[in-house]
């Protein structure tokens, strides 16, 4: 929703800055992002070096530079779900009839942090 309000014009963020830019795939893009993200929280809060990290995760070292660097588009939405598995992480996904019929929405809830 774009304001203006005499001085500044600015533009009031939905939650997710995928969709605000348009992208078509933004849901997703969202919910990989806020896995990246925990996952970057992760290893630096456990103070893991990258070959621990990738001993941990599953993956080989190049890919927790790409990880630890937020490079979004090198991680499918399957691999992040596994690597926050291997966190230790039950991850549960659930499907239910969307509020009104339509076009359902993905959603994600992440423990908070500690």
């Amino acid at each position: 929703m774009i304001i203006d309000d005499g001085e500044k014009r600015y533009v009031v963020s939905s939650g997710n800055v995928f969709a605000d830019v348009g992208l078509p795939d933004a849901e997703e893009c969202f919910v990989r992002s806020r896995l990246l993200i925990y996952l970057v929280k992760e290893i630096k809060q456990r103070d893991l070096s990258h070959h621990q990290a990738a001993t941990v995760l599953g993956v080989p070292e190049s890919d927790i530079s790409l990880l630890l660097d937020c490079r979004l588009t090198s991680f499918s939405l399957e691999r992040l779900i596994e690597m926050v598995a291997r966190l230790g992480m039950d991850v549960a996904i659930s499907c239910q009839p969307a509020e009104g019929g339509g076009h359902g929405h993905v959603t994600i809830s992440l423990p908070q942090p500690v």
